[in-house]
């Protein structure tokens, strides 16, 4: 903006162009400044959010085998932190999920843990049974994002081995037989 300011200033009034491309700078830093504590302390809650949630979920699964897998929903921190091989459902990560053999690979990744994410996805199964979980959630107001059910996170645990069911994920229902 400084500069912009620079160039269309001194194309009519050269000899003002500098101090006031100066004095926008100056005006610039001292809004930043203001706003520093402020801004500062929302990135930390965001911080806080992310590792409550996401980090959290990865780390539960750091000891799990490498050949174990994941169907996650929001796959970048559980992949960072956790061990075994993430399926990105909504295929950020995982094109392999966006095509028409779609169903086809995600038979060759059976899933031995899913990402449940409240208003995002549901699990459902052949039996109706009731899986083992456990649920991340945020300790401080969530500020990363306007979406409120990104505070909390469901890490279902897909057992039975040989459990049918589908994981529907923003509508799209995605079938899977627990891992053996």
């Amino acid at each position: 903006m400084p500069l912009l300011v620079h160039v269309v200033v001194a194309r009519s009034a050269p000899s003002v162009a500098q101090p006031l491309t100066v004095g926008t700078i100056v005006v610039f830093a001292a809004v930043l400044i203001a706003a520093w504590p402020a801004r500062a302390a929302h990135l930390a809650n965001d911080t806080h959010n992310i590792d409550d949630v996401q980090v959290a979920f990865g780390q539960a699964l750091a000891s799990s085998p490498a050949s174990d897998i994941v169907w996650a929903v929001d796959a970048g921190a559980i992949r960072f932190f956790g061990a075994p091989f993430v399926v990105d459902t909504i295929g950020l990560n995982t094109p392999e999920i966006l095509g028409d053999d779609r169903q086809a690979f995600l038979d060759r990744h059976e899933p031995k843990f899913l990402d449940l994410f409240p208003s995002w996805s549901e699990v459902q199964n052949e039996r109706h049974l009731e899986l083992r979980s456990q649920t991340f959630a945020t300790s401080t107001p969530y500020t990363v994002a306007s979406n409120r059910w990104m505070r909390s996170h469901v890490l279902v645990f897909c057992e039975p081995p040989g459990l049918r069911g589908r994981m529907i994920v923003r509508g799209r229902p995605l079938a899977f037989r627990c891992a053996s």
